[in-house]
């Protein structure tokens, strides 16, 4: 999805998001079908009101909170804009979250310049850190959990390896430049397209602040490590508790499976990682059901809701540059 494609949903999008929720809602009702229709029933009916409310607020903590780091970023790039404009377009842009990596949340930058006058070239970089902070972060809380996969000794490289690399990619990004040209030699098309992610890469050097990434990581545990708590209240409501950094752990990881498998919003990946994972931790299938169902409707299918409903806002008025 290009920046430039990032623009209004139409009618075929609306209809992509309608079906990767029905697709979602399908999945789970076999999945309840070949286990235990009547325990899924029942475990998701001993759930309150209240519970369902903390989720909702702890996902909406984790929002506020990313935003935050948004701007911090943009603050160097010149890229940021009044913080009522901040806050309505990246609400918005979860419209799109249900799209492969959450690329589908570029319509920010895009809402950025249509609005705000700002350019690709200093939104992007923005957009990029944003999204390298939340895989470190991820990484980070979910060490736990890959300790448990691949060997506790090993957890630990994989993640820093892993997040490192992206990072110094990011901070010193000659090789990727050369990428990107290499790429338009070959392609000869879009070529303005290929110079915005040149000027976008170039930007990102002005990001070599070691406090910043810090700061901007440290939001990231914040506020994923909130929604991952969100699993642990579940769990502890349908009498199945871990410790919450094993929770915290299990919805990491999970969510970085999910972008690793490149489906739509990690459709698929991240729900059998949760499951697969809290399995391993001894949590019966249908609670292990049951609590993935719900902390997905609380976090991932929440966002969209949000993102539907402020997005005609963000599309009603422009402002001049």
């Amino acid at each position: 999805m290009t920046v430039a494609a990032a623009g209004p949903l139409d009618r075929r999008r609306l209809w992509r998001i309608g079906l990767g929720f029905a697709v979602f809602l399908l999945a789970f009702g076999a999945a309840a079908a070949v286990l235990d229709p009547a325990a899924l029933a029942e475990r998701l009916g001993s759930l309150s009101a209240g519970l369902v409310a903390a989720l909702l607020a702890l996902s909406l903590v984790n929002y506020a909170v990313r935003l935050l780091r948004w701007r911090l970023f943009a603050g160097p790039l010149g890229a940021q804009a009044p913080l009522g404009e901040d806050v309505l377009t990246y609400m918005a842009s979860f419209a799109l979250t249900a799209t492969p990596g959450k690329a589908g949340e570029l319509l920010r930058v895009w809402l950025l310049k249509r609005r705000c006058g700002l350019s690709y070239a200093r939104t992007l970089p923005v957009f990029l850190a944003d999204r390298l902070c939340d895989l470190l972060a991820l990484s980070v809380l979910s060490l736990g959990a890959l300790g448990w996969v691949v060997g506790g000794a090993l957890a630990l490289p994989v993640a820093v390896g892993l997040g490192g690399g992206l990072l110094l990619l990011f901070l010193r990004p000659a090789p990727l430049i050369a990428l990107v040209g290499a790429l338009y030699g070959r392609l000869r098309r879009w070529p303005r397209g290929f110079a915005q992610a040149r000027r976008a890469l170039r930007q990102g050097e002005r990001l070599r602040r070691p406090g910043l990434w810090l700061a901007g990581v440290g939001l990231g545990l914040v506020g994923w490590g909130c929604e991952g708590a969100g699993l642990w209240l579940v769990l502890q409501a349908l009498g199945s508790p871990l410790a919450l950094p094993e929770a915290v752990a299990v919805f990491a990881l999970s969510l970085v499976v999910g972008v690793a498998s490149l489906l739509p919003g990690g459709l698929g990946g991240t729900e059998a990682g949760m499951v697969g994972l809290l399995l391993l931790r001894g949590v019966p299938a249908a609670t292990a059901l049951a609590a993935t169902l719900t902390v997905r409707l609380a976090t991932l299918w929440f966002a969209v809701a949000l993102g539907l409903c402020f997005l005609p806002f963000a599309l009603r008025r422009r402002r001049s540059a």
